[in-house]
């Protein structure tokens, strides 16, 4: 299966414009003829909307309804929202995991990250069309 190529955005401060950043390109390919999907791997807000199989961040819903697709929870699959200085109810793929909030933070990565680079996976090849596109290359473990 090909996958579809991927765009980041990135910045250097939180409010630099990121998420508004990548809701006009959403809107921008999908006008383009392209079919889009937004992710981000893990989000912390206090925002989020529901959908089918749970809720994820505001952005990332938005992000969608500009792509021009139904917002679902593998565009958002691990979104954190602080509950204390020191402290974040963990929601996976919509869900609150009650084991992942009481796990230190450090120690979550190794139990989640093969689902969430799964779920990106899933979206890139529900978004691929039938044009040959290159796979974009997978990141490097370290």
């Amino acid at each position: 299966m090909k996958l579809a190529r991927c765009v980041m955005v990135l910045g250097t401060t939180s409010g630099a414009g990121k998420s508004w950043l990548a809701t006009a390109l959403c809107r921008w390919y999908a006008r383009q003829g392209l079919k889009v999907a937004p992710f981000k791997a893990q989000n912390m807000s206090n925002n989020a909307r529901v959908v089918a199989g749970g809720e994820i961040g505001s952005a990332q819903y938005f992000q969608a309804l500009a792509a021009r697709a139904e917002p679902e929870v593998r565009m958002n699959p691990l979104l954190l929202k602080p509950e204390r200085d020191t402290h974040s109810q963990v929601i996976l793929f919509g869900q609150v995991d009650e084991s992942l909030t009481r796990q230190p933070w450090r120690g979550r990565s190794a139990s989640v990250w093969p689902r969430i680079a799964q779920a990106l996976d899933e979206l890139r090849g529900r978004t691929t069309s039938s044009s040959s596109r290159a796979p974009a290359r997978r990141p490097r473990s370290t």
